[in-house]
């Protein structure tokens, strides 16, 4: 069996297997930001390495973990590198989930693809007095998970603007800085040539009382 790392919805996961032998301390707070677990959170098996068995962990922190750096939370060994230009062999991510939080890689407008052709013929009876079909879930998630790009490049463009000015900032001081010193320098050079002067006058006018004396 290939090594990899399992991703489910905690609620889904739950209905077939139970969840035991978990690196959480408590199973219903989330294992980075201790939050409490709700049913968008997920579950992480693990047949990758023999740290652990099963991870409770938030969808906000699984998020950040497997951009940024997915090693094992025990003995540190890499997973894998985030790439968004090529298949994920390692995570095996519940699809709506990787929609919905945008876990781009090479295969994801064909997985988007797939869940509106699935949601097509299914139905979903949410109660006996409200029906709403699963398409409309899926599309609204996946216009969501839209809207979670175009949010994440206005923040990326965001904190570009934010570095220019502050990059902006630090050049006008370090200008300001200089002119400054500039003056400082220019001001002391005045004021040696005015010394200069002032004892070039006191001696002239010493020479002259002394030739009057004479």
């Amino acid at each position: 069996m290939s090594k990899n790392i399992i991703v489910e919805y905690i609620h889904i996961y739950s209905k077939n297997n139970t969840i035991d032998k978990f690196l959480n301390e408590n199973k219903d707070e989330c294992l980075i930001c201790f939050s409490t677990l709700t049913k968008v959170d997920v579950v992480m098996v693990n047949n990758f390495c023999k740290c652990y068995n099963n991870i409770l962990i938030c969808s906000k922190c699984f998020k950040r973990w497997y951009l940024t750096d997915t090693r094992c939370f025990v003995c540190r060994e890499k997973y894998m590198t985030y790439q968004r230009n090529i298949n994920d062999t390692i995570f095996i991510i519940n699809p709506m989930f990787r929609v919905r939080h945008s876990l781009i890689c090479k295969d994801f407008e064909n997985i988007r693809n797939q869940i509106l052709k699935y949601s097509q013929s299914h139905v979903i009876n949410i109660d006996d007095n409200n029906q709403i079909t699963e398409q409309q879930n899926i599309i609204n998630n996946i216009l969501i998970s839209e809207e979670d790009i175009t949010n994440n490049i206005q923040n990326i463009l965001n904190e570009l603007t934010n570095e220019a000015n502050e990059i902006t900032t630090i050049e006008m001081q370090q200008i300001n800085q200089n002119n400054a010193n500039s003056s400082s320098i220019f001001s002391k050079f005045i004021g040696i040539i005015s010394l200069f002067g002032l004892l070039l006058f006191i001696m002239g006018v010493s020479y002259l009382f002394i030739d009057l004396a004479v």
